[in-house]
């Protein structure tokens, strides 16, 4: 093999920089690949470790990490309605997925919209998709001689 590469025939080749006995190289900073790879990890955690540190200094300062109103927030999507809206009939798991546009959760004989009288406005809900969807479209009248 008559490579004009050096490093292909083996000279000039140094050992890893951090003595694992392996070879480096110069575009991993004299390091050998796992050498490399523990390197880049161990200097982005600390990265990563400095941002969070400095982002809790900074909560500390203004006297409180979190607001309020997040944490009950958590707390209420935590906790779903077990019971139907209307007639507070206890609601299975699957029919508890599904929820109205209004935000109740109801049971089978209540989940249509008609049956639970909801406020949602279906109607004016649906023109606004249609307009969205198809925009007028009017061209410019054409001067007739």
């Amino acid at each position: 093999m008559d490579s004009s590469n050096p490093a292909a025939r083996g000279e000039g080749r140094d050992l890893c920089s951090s003595g694992c006995g392996f070879y480096g190289s110069d575009a991993t900073l004299g390091l050998c690949s796992k050498c490399f790879r523990d390197h880049i990890f161990s200097s982005h955690i600390n990265k990563t470790a400095q941002q969070l540190a400095s982002i809790v200094g900074s909560g500390k300062k203004n006297g409180h990490i979190g607001s309020k109103d997040s944490a009950s927030a958590t707390e209420s999507k935590k906790k779903t309605k077990q019971s139907c809206s209307k007639c507070d009939r206890k609601v299975g798991l699957a029919m508890r997925a599904i929820k109205c546009r209004c935000n109740g959760v109801f049971c089978a004989a209540h989940r249509l919209p008609e049956d639970h009288g909801c406020t949602f406005d279906y109607r004016t809900a649906g023109r606004l998709l249609l307009e969205e969807a198809n925009p007028l479209i009017k061209a410019e009248k054409l001067n007739t001689m």
